[in-house]
C-alpha cells in the first residue's frame, strides 16, 4: 500500500471502541471482527482520517515498536482490512487528522495489530427481520 493511500470504511460496518477493544460487524455478511490493542488504536486513527503515515506515527507513539517494524505491521494490518472489504481506498484528500491518545508514563508492550474475525454468529444475524423485509412488510408468516 502507498504512504499516501487512505482508507475509509465501508458503509455496511458498523463499530465501536470499548475501551481497549473496537468491535465490528459487517451488515451484509453477518461477520463481526475484534481489534485489541494495538490493532484498535490504529482503527480509531483510520476513522479519525488518519493515512498511512498518522497511522504508524500513533502505533510508534503508544507502543514500544521501532518505526520500521510498525511499518511492516501497520502495512499487513491495512492489507486484512482491504481483503477483508471492511474498508476501501478513498481519492479523497482531508486534512491528516491525529486521534486524542491518552497519555502514558511510558510506551505500551508491543505486539502487532491484528484482526480476529469470527463467523459462528453469520446465520443469526441474517435472521434480523430488517433482511428480511420484502413488499408485503414484516413479519410475514410462513
Amino acid at each position: 500500500m502507498s504512504q499516501a493511500d487512505r482508507l475509509v470504511v465501508e458503509p455496511w460496518m458498523t463499530h465501536e471502541r470499548l475501551d481497549d477493544q473496537v468491535m465490528m460487524i459487517n451488515l451484509e455478511t453477518g461477520a463481526y471482527f475484534a481489534l485489541e490493542r494495538p490493532a484498535a488504536d490504529c482503527w480509531t486513527a483510520l476513522t479519525a482520517g488518519a493515512g498511512f503515515d498518522g497511522i504508524v506515527a500513533e502505533v510508534v507513539a503508544q507502543f514500544d515498536v521501532p518505526q520500521p517494524q510498525a511499518e511492516v505491521d501497520v502495512e499487513v494490518f491495512l492489507a486484512t482490512l482491504l481483503a477483508e472489504g471492511i474498508v476501501r481506498r478513498s481519492t479523497d484528500l482531508p486534512a491528516e487528522a491525529t486521534p486524542e491518545r491518552a497519555a502514558h508514563a511510558e510506551r505500551l508492550a508491543y505486539r502487532p495489530p491484528q484482526i480476529e474475525k469470527h463467523d459462528d454468529l453469520e446465520e443469526l444475524l441474517l435472521l434480523d427481520p430488517i433482511h428480511d423485509v420484502g413488499p408485503e412488510g414484516w413479519p410475514v408468516v410462513s
